[in-house]
């Protein structure tokens, strides 16, 4: 009995350090999800993970690919109307 308690405790540390290697190899547009996770009470499992960072990306490439990513906004400065320009 105790030698399960000792392997689950074991898994549950492998587990942590496998998350925390995974969310410390995320680029730069992922470190709004990556300090999401990481405030959490206990980290979640790596599947519990990986999900909302695909999402992110899927959702970032899309933008991209239809040209409406608002660059301004992702690196917090306010957006810039272009009338200003013409005075």
């Amino acid at each position: 009995m105790e030698h399960r308690q000792g392997l689950k405790k074991l898994n549950k540390k492998d587990e942590k350090e496998r998350v925390i290697q995974y969310l410390m190899g995320l680029n730069d547009s992922s470190a709004a999800i990556h300090g999401q996770i990481l405030l959490m009470q206990s980290l979640p499992n790596i599947p519990r993970v990986y999900s909302p960072v695909l999402q992110q990306e899927k959702r970032l490439k899309f933008l991209l690919t239809v040209g409406t990513f608002p660059s301004c906004y992702a690196c917090g400065l306010e957006q810039q109307d272009d009338s200003s320009k013409l005075r």
